[in-house]
């Protein structure tokens, strides 16, 4: 509802951590929309109401990088992309989606490696094929 992140180790009583993931993307107040963690668990990406995609090391406060869907609308679907034979995981990739675009971009500098815009119809989800 107020845009924050609260995560909880079953084994323990209380809180593993907070964090105020909309207003650190620049998104104060707004609600968080969608949220996946990467395989390895240690990132996390959130997306706004306002479209707004952040992602954050779950190891600092700050955001590694913000993306904007540009159109106002909340994220539906965020997705880790990892290409075939990339045993480092240097080329990962993310894949949001707002009901009007689906937006494939660096993880670790943002860099937009294409979009993805329907004529038609809205966007609910977003499905990948592995090994593609």
């Amino acid at each position: 509802e107020d845009g924050s992140l609260e995560c909880f180790d079953l084994r323990a009583k209380g809180s593993a951590g907070y964090l105020d993931a909309a207003a650190r993307c620049g998104a104060l107040g707004q609600e968080l929309t969608a949220l996946r963690f990467d395989e390895a668990g240690m990132h996390v990406a959130v997306g706004t109401r306002n479209g707004l995609v952040g992602l954050f090391d779950l190891r600092s406060q700050r955001p590694l990088v913000v993306k904007d869907h540009m159109y106002g609308s909340p994220i539906v679907d965020i997705k880790f992309h990892s290409p075939p034979g990339d045993a480092m995981g240097s080329n990962r990739r993310v894949v949001s989606s707002d009901r009007h675009i689906v937006k494939i971009w660096d993880i670790n500098t943002g860099y937009g490696y294409t979009s993805i815009e329907p004529t038609e119809g809205e966007i609910n989800d977003v499905c990948l094929w592995p090994n593609s």
